[in-house]
């Protein structure tokens, strides 16, 4: 199974600073929701992740860093070159 636990950024595009994103699932997901969890070695992880925010806050610069290391782990090139 692969899933994305946690992501650090920094130094992408708009985001200059290290940001950490976990994706752990709080006590109450896991107590009320078990459905929307994945236990993987006894760690709750979310199902569905959502990102908000204000215009202009980093949302599309953060998807934008999980296809780049999609591809990087895919091996794949842009068509950019």
């Amino acid at each position: 199974m692969n899933f994305i636990k946690q992501i650090e950024i920094e130094n992408f595009f708009s985001i200059k600073n290290r940001i950490r994103m976990n994706f752990e699932s709080s006590d109450y997901l896991i107590q009320n929701h078990s459905n929307r969890v994945i236990n993987f070695n006894n760690k709750f992880y979310n199902k569905i992740i959502s990102f908000y925010g204000a215009n202009a806050s980093g949302k599309t610069t953060i998807l934008k860093s999980l296809v780049v290391v999609g591809a990087i782990i895919n091996n794949k090139k842009d068509g950019t070159d």
